[in-house]
């Protein structure tokens, strides 16, 4: 599959990509920086270990999103998406401008703050984001505008990733990781002003306040259907394990490799890369699924087509008997009325049928029903004349 890089050129799907782009790119900056701040610049704070530390920024960044996406994809149906775009970027502006603040006071509470304040940011643009594609691209362009904002998450993720450990073994480096994360923040919200107005999805819709009660009423929804139960659960399986690795790189690179910030560097973007291949690859498996998917159809289809012609034929063969059985003797009942539709006799086929596996049913079961036609019957089931004697 090629994607469309006329895409990026677009007044449509343009701004919005630059949107995706610094939102995933601040989010890896901002919490990578803060796991080598913890991992190799602090020793202890408040009487916990970095691992500890560690582990606690990364729940404190991924519990919004257990939280707060039901309540995202609500607002994302209840209000305008380009303009949730725009407060969500305004928002993350005013939250670099806050991270700068933990950074120079090397206030890790004020920093922990920040990254949960990130995180649901990132929870409620989720939805959005998703939501909002369908009105900016044609049909046929969607396909091809989700591998591009695949592809652009990915690539945010490695850059922001890099970025945050590296600088953060930079001279002056809690000066320039808030100076990064504050210009990017400015040029997403920047783009976001020529994201094109959207009307809202359900402007009657009632949004409910309470995360728990949201996400309990999304989390039914989905165990309810068909199927899904079990998508879920592998998507949270691979995010458990993903993080799981992440939480525990930093301090393992530094207690048992002996590694600095440029190699805990090199291993993220290592992690990332192959994460990527993976989607790739998942991506390559699927659309070769759904080749075989269409096939599959296909076949179906035509097999429906020539049970459905062969119930026919030997429909018509069993009332064509009863017919003839019926008729005034000598007389070519069907033969009459196919005159006088104009068309020619050979229309009712009675050459012996080939049948392929599993046919022989549709035929049975024509012949059966046509045996039991109730001929003398009209439309509205009043007992008519005889065919053939009036």
């Amino acid at each position: 599959m090629q994607i469309p890089a006329r895409l990026l050129l677009t007044r449509r799907f343009a701004p919005f990509f630059a949107v995706l782009l610094t939102g995933a790119y601040n989010d890896n900056v901002l919490r990578n920086a803060l796991a080598v701040l913890v991992t190799y610049q602090i020793a202890s704070y408040a009487g916990l270990d970095s691992g500890a530390l560690v582990a606690a920024a990364a729940g404190v960044f991924i519990l919004p999103f257990f939280l707060f996406s039901a309540t995202g994809g609500a607002l994302a149906d209840r209000y305008p998406r380009h303009r949730l775009v725009r407060a969500v970027k305004l928002a993350e502006m005013l939250l670099m401008a806050l991270a700068w603040l933990g950074f120079a006071w090397n206030s890790l509470g004020l920093l922990f703050a920040v990254l949960f304040l990130t995180g649901l940011q990132s929870a409620l643009f989720g939805p959005v984001k998703y939501a909002i594609l369908p009105n900016l691209l044609e049909r046929g362009e969607l396909l091809g505008g989700n591998a591009w904002v695949a592809a652009g998450t990915f690539a945010a993720i490695l850059a922001g990733t890099l970025t945050g450990t590296l600088l953060m073994a930079a001279p002056d480096a809690r000066a320039w990781v808030p100076g990064v994360l504050l210009a990017s923040a400015g040029f997403g919200y920047a783009c976001s002003r020529f994201v094109p107005a959207q009307a809202p999805g359900h402007p009657d819709l009632e949004v409910s306040w309470n995360p728990l009660r949201e996400t309990a009423r999304i989390l039914r929804q989905g165990l309810a259907e068909p199927g899904l139960p079990g998508v879920m659960l592998a998507i949270s399986w691979f995010w458990m394990i993903g993080a799981g690795v992440l939480v525990q790189l930093p301090v393992y690179m530094r207690d048992t490799l002996a590694g600095n910030e440029q190699a805990l560097g090199g291993v993220l973007a290592v992690f990332t890369i192959g994460v990527a291949l993976g989607a790739l690859l998942c991506g390559a498996l699927a659309r070769g699924r759904d080749a075989q998917l269409k096939r599959y159809r296909k076949l179906k289809r035509a097999t429906r087509i020539r049970r459905a012609d062969l119930y026919a034929l030997f429909w018509t063969k069993a009332v064509a008997e009863k017919v003839h059985a019926i008729a005034k003797p000598g007389e070519d009942v069907i033969g009459r009325w196919l005159e006088a539709q104009g068309r020619a006799t050979h229309t009712v086929d009675a050459r012996p049928a080939t049948f392929r596996p599993r046919d022989e049913g549709a035929a049975m079961d024509g012949w059966r029903d046509g045996r039991n036609a109730q001929l003398y019957r009209g439309v509205d089931g009043a007992e008519q004349g005889r065919i053939g004697h009036g």
